[in-house]
Order: structure tokens, then sequence, then C-alpha cells
């Protein structure tokens, strides 16, 4: 049964995640990106303060929603494609 209650934890986790509107936000400019985009790129456009910019990505990333990846000192964000797809979200449905 732990096994069923987990794998239904991760569809759950990634709706609740994207029930933020700030967050749908930066999930739709990764989607129209296939090679990802950097922490200045997704951030440009939000008109938010950098600590409440990071809140959102860690909320994103411990979703599993996006990944992060660090090249020197910019962090880059990537859409997971492959694990929404395993949650059975299609965020192309979703975002359409």
């Amino acid at each position: 049964m732990a096994d069923k209650s987990s794998k239904n934890e991760a569809p759950i986790q990634v709706l609740k995640a994207l029930s933020n509107p700030i967050r749908l936000g930066v999930v739709f400019r990764l989607a129209q990106s296939p090679t990802g985009l950097s922490w200045t790129e997704l951030s440009a456009p939000i008109h938010l303060s950098q600590p409440a910019i990071s809140h959102h990505l860690a909320k994103l990333v411990g979703a599993g929603i996006i990944s992060e990846s660090k090249a020197h000192t910019t962090k880059y964000y990537v859409l997971n494609q492959e694990f929404l797809t395993r949650c059975g979200i299609n965020i192309d449905k979703l975002l359409s």
C-alpha cells in the first residue's frame, strides 16, 4: 500500500506547485524554451524580489517539475517533461 501512496503523491505535489500563478508562468516560459533558461532570463519579466523568485523556483524544483543546473555563477532551469509525463501531466495541454 505504501507504494501506491507514494506513487500518487508526485502528481499531487506537481498540481500543488502549479496552482500558483507565478510558478505556472515560470513553467509556461520554460515550456517555450526546450533548452532551458537562466535565472536572469526567468526572473526578468517577474516583478518580485530575488528571495521571492528563488522561493518559487525552489518549489518547482522540489516538486520535480523543473531541473536546476549551475554553470560558473549562473543557474539554469529546464522543464522536466519526462517526470511530468510519468505523473500523467501533459504540460502542453495544461498551458494551451
